[in-house]
């Protein structure tokens, strides 16, 4: 019988410090209940109220520590020669039993409190379900993950192999490997400033700073309008600026020492500062892929390439947090450099004739939703008889605002387009930012074609494809079905 492995005892100091938090909660709403009177202030607590607050703390931090350490305990893991076993759980047990052959990709992720205790989380999936957290995950200590990862990998194609001890293995060195692909810190810190955030960001601080200028204007009434507007227009520069560093320092911190790794059959890619990633994946598991194209990153004529691979995504970590992985295997890059990626990792692009939207195109994205964006807008003015000389600011604000959903509609009609090639359907759809998906055509799971009840007064519909991926979805919008029944059939054949 093959022996069973603890996970690293270091993860209990995360859970006595869970504990005291809970404790330290569940004593001050104890606390809240003994107040008889609400000016009572905590100094005039009596000697036995104390000592019940302070019981009911020590007592939930001793019950809680006792049940952390008994169920750190019984998480256990293992190799069962055809599969990698972890037992978890205290009154519900648990085994997940996950053969080698069908792991498709390794991660290994440290938070910033990972980092200081010297623990990784080293997480498992096998891509057969999209879900939101990882099928399998341990915590290990940070030099025997890379060991056990390195086991699974060599393990799907050897027979034989041993899983180490997490007390007596061969540490795995790092050695020199063929980076593909490191973004520069420059790169990584005017990353933040291109992409769409930044410029919503801006524009969402000017229309609120001039929003205010009435508000300005009434309080401090010897004033000039010229002096308020100044006033104002600091106002927005400094949150813009703010936001800016912001972001930069983000982008900075988030995608620090990125770097992409393609071999012949897998693609590894890690970055992070303060929470460490690392994912490996084999190409024959990427589903689908997005090429993105902000509006700023087209002005300065760079790209961003992402890709689908269930694993990865949306998840939640040890501590139970939501928290964003990325996707990106090329965060920002060139046009040549994007070209060698796609064909490097499996996507060899075709040239086809595009499809768009025809009849009824400019009344169902332009027409329609400016018409009711005009109703709401007007709504205000009217019902509340407003004189418009008074407003002269916030008029222009939203005048602005109108113009700019305008233009962005104009251009989701533009972009919005399909392409049939022999494997893959191409969707490229947005406004201010064009994301073209690239979908291979085996990993489509269903085809829909939807009408709404204008929709079936036009004779069109939406096109909706969904696709291996945790919400992988594409909305292709005012269609022919003569569109739909080729699309069908493109994908039969």
């Amino acid at each position: 019988m093959n022996p069973k492995y603890h996970i690293a005892r270091r993860k209990y100091i995360i859970d006595i410090l869970k504990a005291f938090g809970l404790s330290f909660f569940i004593a001050i709403t104890a606390l809240s209940v003994l107040f008889e009177d609400e000016n009572q202030t905590v100094n005039e607590l009596t000697t036995k109220e104390s000592l019940i607050i302070l019981g009911i703390f020590l007592l939930t931090f001793i019950i809680q520590l006792v049940l952390y350490w008994m169920i750190l305990n019984r998480h256990l893991f293992s190799d069962q020669d055809e599969s990698f076993l972890i037992e978890k759980g205290l009154i519900y047990r648990k085994k997940i039993d996950i053969p080698y052959e069908n792991i498709h990709s390794i991660s290994i992720k440290r938070s910033f409190l990972n980092i200081i205790l010297g623990v990784s989380r080293l997480q498992l999936d096998t891509g057969s379900t999209a879900a939101i957290m990882p099928e399998a995950s341990i915590t290990v200590d940070k030099k025997y993950a890379p060991a056990v990862k390195e086991f699974i990998e060599k393990r799907k194609t050897q027979e034989g192999l041993t899983l180490p001890s997490p007390i007596d293995y061969n540490k795995v060195m790092d050695i020199e490997e063929d980076v593909y692909y490191q973004a520069k810190w420059y790169e990584l810190i005017y990353m933040g400033l291109l992409k769409p955030g930044f410029l919503v960001f801006s524009l969402v601080s000017i229309f609120i700073s001039f929003g205010f200028f009435p508000l300005l204007d009434q309080i401090d009434t010897e004033s000039s309008d010229s002096f308020a507007l100044l006033v104002v227009i600091i106002v927005a520069l400094i949150m813009i600026i703010t936001g800016a560093i912001f972001l930069m320092l983000f982008n900075l911190i988030k995608y620090y020492k990125y770097q992409l790794i393609i071999e012949e059959k897998t693609i590894t890619y890690k970055y992070g500062l303060l929470n460490k990633v690392e994912f490996k994946i084999h190409k024959n598991r990427i589903n689908a892929y997005h090429i993105t194209q902000s509006l700023l990153y087209r002005v300065f004529h760079f790209y961003e390439l992402t890709v689908s691979v269930i694993g990865i995504g949306g998840q939640t970590n040890d501590e139970g947090k939501a928290k964003i992985e990325s996707k990106s295997l090329l965060p920002i890059t060139r046009l040549q450099l994007l070209s060698s990626a796609l064909e490097d990792i499996g996507l060899i692009q075709e040239t086809s004739m595009p499809y768009k939207p025809n009849k009824y195109k400019y009344l169902n994205f332009i027409i329609l939703p400016m018409s009711i964006l005009t109703i709401f807008t007007a709504i205000p003015y009217i019902l509340f008889g407003i004189d418009l000389k008074n407003f002269v600011f916030p008029i222009l604000v939203n005048a602005l605002f109108y113009i700019v959903c305008f233009v962005g509609l104009y251009l989701r009609l533009k972009h919005h387009e399909i392409y049939m090639t022999k494997n893959i359907l191409s969707f490229q759809r947005g406004a201010f930012t064009i994301k073209k998906s690239y979908i291979q055509k085996v990993k489509i799971q269903k085809i829909t074609y939807r009408k709404n009840p204008v929709l079936q007064i036009e004779k069109i519909g939406d096109i909706i494809v969904r696709y291996k991926d945790l919400l992988g979805i594409v909305r292709m919008r005012s269609y022919e079905p003569e569109i739909f029944d080729l699309l069908v059939k493109s994908i039969k054949q």
